[in-house]
């Protein structure tokens, strides 16, 4: 037959950016970012262009590679980090897609994990203790240890924390209350008791112990 002829045309779809999950992590570990999950409906390549836009106050970190679909940054101070990730398909740019990464040190992490602890211990209902007053005992030797901690004495919070921990691990222990327990009830021990051991870890941590 005769050759025929179908002319197909069609408009460009922008791609779209998608910069990965939000991360958190410790000061001084590398982060990988993933924007492999952007995309073009027409297929097109895409090419990268990622951009710090906030960082802490005196932070240098920088990317390593900005056009690059996964790079790098390191954070060098605590607090939040946001980046930008803009797609483009060779003939239009793509929506603003962001990644935030919150940078701790093991350090705040501990200040942190302390005043959550003081706060779980004076939540609980008062019959999870042998009496009330050790109930204000206890979240008076926890805060005695973060005071210690804002001083700096690492080895002194963490002995008022290890006697903390004698009085919740019965239950961790032996699936029941021992006699040496302020916390009397099980699921009250479940909430403190994992909180003081991740402290005393944290502070093993700063310690180089």
């Amino acid at each position: 037959s005769l050759p025929d002829q179908v002319l197909v045309s069609f408009d460009n779809v922008p791609p779209v950016a998608d910069a990965g999950d939000n991360q958190n992590v410790r000061v001084d570990d590398a982060v990988l970012l993933d924007g492999t999950g952007s995309y073009d409906d027409n297929l097109d390549p895409l090419t990268y262009a990622w951009s710090l836009v906030e960082a802490p106050a005196f932070s240098q970190a920088a990317l390593d590679d900005p056009t690059s679909a996964t790079p790098s940054i390191t954070p060098d101070v605590a607090g939040t980090y946001v980046v930008h990730l803009i797609v483009r398909d060779g003939l239009a740019d793509s929506n603003v897609a962001s990644a935030t990464i919150v940078a701790t040190t093991a350090e705040g992490e501990l200040v942190d994990i302390l005043e959550y602890a003081t706060d779980v211990v004076n939540g609980l209902d008062a019959s999870a203790f042998k009496n009330k007053s050790l109930q204000k005992n206890m979240a008076k030797h926890i805060g005695q240890a973060l005071a210690q901690v804002d001083e700096g004495n690492h080895a002194a919070a963490r002995d008022k924390l290890e006697a903390v921990l004698q009085k919740t691990d019965g239950c961790a222990d032996s699936a029941s209350p021992d006699p040496n327990d302020w916390i009397v009830d099980c699921a009250a021990q479940s909430q403190v008791h994992p909180l003081i051991v991740e402290a005393i870890a944290l502070i093993d941590e700063i310690l180089g112990a």
